[in-house]
C-alpha cells in the first residue's frame, strides 16, 4: 500500500481526536475532584458531631458543614412530608422520604431524608405507617441542596397558592421551601444507620451506583409483591444519595483516550492507497 494524503480525512480525524482527548481530560479533572471529595469526606465524618445550635453559629462557614455528622433535636412535620422518586434499594423500586424537622426552640426547620420505603407505600395516604413521633436526637450527615444538570429532567415549579408538589427528583431545597409555611435551612440531613461506623461513611457515600434512575419511571415496572417488600417495620431503611467514586472517572479517562487512539489508526488506514494491481483485480 502507498500513502495518500486526504485533507478531508485529516480534518475529520483531527476533530474527532480533539473531542475524545478533551473528554478524556474532563474525566481526569472529575477524577481529581472526586479524590479531593473523598479526602474531605474522610476528614469531616470523623469530626465531633454538630448540634442544633451549630447550624446558626457565625464562626462556622456553611460549606464547612457539608458531610459533617449532626445530632438533631426537634419534631417531624409529617403534614408537609415529600418524597424523592425513582429510587431503588437492593433492586426494590421505591422512594426516599423527605420530612421537615422543626428544630427544638427554633422557628426554623431542616429537611431530613428519613430513608427508603417501597413504591407501593409512596403515596401520602399510605405513608402514615412509617411516621413515628419523637423529639430525637436524630443522627445524620449534612448534605447540600441539589440542582439539576443541564440535560437532566427538571422538577415542577412551585406556584403561589398552587397544588402541593409531593414527589421530587432531587432535594432542591430552594424550590421545596416555597411550599412550606416556615423558614427552611439550606441543607439536607440524611439519617445514618445506627450500626454504621463513622469510618465507613465515606465508602458508603462514594459508591459505583446512585440507587436512582432519573430518566426512567420505575412505576412502569410494576409493583413488587409483599414477599419482596418484607417486614414493614424495617422501613424507612436508611439510604444515602451516593456519588460516583474516583475510579469510575479514571476508567472513562482510558476509554476516551482509547477512542482517540483508534481514530488516529483509522485515519492512517484511510490514507493508504491500494496497489494498482489490486485495483485492476477488483475492477
Amino acid at each position: 500500500m502507498t500513502f495518500r494524503f486526504s485533507l478531508k480525512v485529516c480534518l475529520i480525524c483531527f476533530v474527532l481526536m480533539a473531542t475524545f482527548l478533551r473528554l478524556s481530560y474532563w474525566q481526569w479533572e472529575r477524577h481529581l475532584e472526586k479524590e479531593a471529595l473523598r479526602e474531605t469526606l474522610e476528614q469531616r465524618v470523623l469530626q465531633k458531631p454538630l448540634e442544633n445550635q451549630d447550624l446558626f453559629a457565625e464562626d462556622i462557614d456553611s460549606k464547612d458543614m457539608y458531610f459533617r455528622r449532626i445530632s438533631l433535636k426537634g419534631s417531624y412535620d409529617f403534614a408537609h412530608e415529600m418524597v424523592l422518586r425513582n429510587r431503588r434499594h437492593e433492586g426494590l423500586p421505591g422512594v426516599h422520604v423527605l420530612t421537615p424537622l422543626k428544630l427544638k426552640d427554633r422557628d426554623q426547620a431542616i429537611l431530613v431524608s428519613r430513608g427508603f420505603i417501597p413504591l407501593e407505600y409512596s403515596k401520602s395516604d399510605k405513608r402514615d405507617i412509617f411516621q413515628k413521633t419523637s423529639e430525637g436526637p436524630y443522627t445524620g450527615i449534612i448534605k447540600e441542596s441539589s440542582t439539576p444538570h443541564l440535560l437532566a429532567p427538571k422538577d415542577p415549579e412551585v406556584q403561589p397558592d398552587g397544588p402541593w408538589v409531593d414527589a421530587w427528583l432531587r432535594t432542591n431545597v430552594q424550590k421545596m421551601a416555597k411550599q412550606l409555611p416556615y423558614e427552611v435551612l439550606p441543607y439536607v440531613v440524611e439519617l445514618l444507620p445506627p450500626e454504621l461506623q463513622k469510618e465507613n461513611i465515606a465508602a458508603e457515600i462514594m459508591k459505583s451506583t446512585h440507587g436512582k434512575e432519573e430518566l426512567l419511571v420505575l412505576s412502569s415496572r410494576g409493583i413488587p409483591d409483599a414477599s419482596a417488600i418484607g417486614d414493614l417495620t424495617q422501613y424507612p431503611i436508611h439510604a444515602f444519595t451516593t456519588t460516583l467514586p474516583p475510579t469510575r472517572h479514571l476508567g472513562y479517562v482510558y476509554e476516551w483516550g482509547f477512542m482517540a487512539l483508534m481514530t488516529f489508526c483509522i485515519g492512517l488506514l484511510l490514507q493508504c492507497k491500494r496497489p494498482r494491481r489490486l485495483q485492476r483485480a477488483t475492477a
